[in-house]
């Protein structure tokens, strides 16, 4: 087939890496949805204490991880906020 003017003013044609792409990204896509409802439906709902104490213990878990020069200056950050003993 031949095309008529200049190459600059046509639309090239996505090749078949781009469909790919997108079928890729639609499949991964459903994937994490289909997850995310299974992950969901297979876990109790927890009420707003059992949210806050899982955060507080992911906290503390990171904090205990941290070498502990960076515990010290936290620990000194919020002491200095009145947060004594929090972490």
């Amino acid at each position: 087939m031949r095309r008529f003017g200049s190459p600059q003013t046509h639309t090239p044609k996505l090749g078949v890496g781009a469909a790919t792409g997108a079928t890729l990204a639609t499949r991964v896509e459903r994937r994490r949805r289909r997850h995310a409802a299974a992950t969901a439906a297979a876990t109790p709902p927890r009420t707003w204490e059992e949210r806050v104490a899982a955060v507080v213990a992911a906290c503390k878990s990171r904090l205990a991880a941290m070498p502990e020069e960076y515990q010290a200056r936290i620990r000194a950050a919020d002491k200095a906020l009145g947060l004594d003993g929090v972490a």
